[in-house]
């Protein structure tokens, strides 16, 4: 589940599809940005950590990092290869239930201006997003996308899209920020 959910967080926070070409992973905010929405607390949401749409991708690392640790100290197991820091690279499904409730609290919310219940103009916020990315060179357009929000949205490239720019996910993380939180 864990690795599950972080590629969808993934997924999600990089407007890319589970049919699309790699897309590189979005910039989380840093501690010193605010964020204009707030995540609505709940049993299920107090106390977790909060990614931001500005966090970079180190800090992302961590939060994900610390709750892989939590799951491993609580009877999770890994597969893959050893990651750069030495740990292992992915937790192994499915993860025991024990795990799972011991560290519900370190699993980290994604950005609140992904959340289309959070995000008023989620809806134009990721029209723009793509826009933006098409204005780039990187042709892409709206899908349905379901995998981490009921009414989520996404984008998926476009068939027989021309060669990706060598700067892609720049582009991509760009255009996130610019479209989520430029306007708000």
């Amino acid at each position: 589940m864990a690795t599950l959910t972080t590629g969808l967080l993934t997924l999600a926070a990089c407007g890319g599809s589970a049919d699309s070409a790699p897309a590189q992973v979005a910039a989380l905010p840093s501690s010193t940005s605010s964020s204009t929405s707030q995540a609505p607390t709940t049993a299920v949401t107090a106390g977790r950590p909060q990614e931001r749409l500005d966090d970079t991708p180190q800090q992302h690392e961590a939060l994900i990092h610390a709750w892989d640790v939590c799951l491993l100290a609580n009877g999770a197991t890994t597969e893959g290869a050893t990651g750069v820091r030495g740990d292992k690279t992915s937790i192994k499904e499915p993860i025991p239930k024990q795990a799972i409730d011991a560290c519900i609290g370190k699993e980290p919310l994604g950005p609140p201006e992904l959340d289309p219940s959070q995000n008023p103009n989620y809806r134009q916020d990721m029209l723009d997003e793509i826009n933006c990315l098409r204005s780039h060179g990187i042709m892409v357009h709206l899908t349905q996308d379901t995998s981490v929000y009921a009414n989520g949205l996404s984008w998926t490239f476009d068939d027989n899209a021309p060669p990706l720019p060598a700067n892609q996910g720049q582009i991509e993380d760009t255009c996130q920020q610019s479209a989520f939180a430029g306007k708000k």
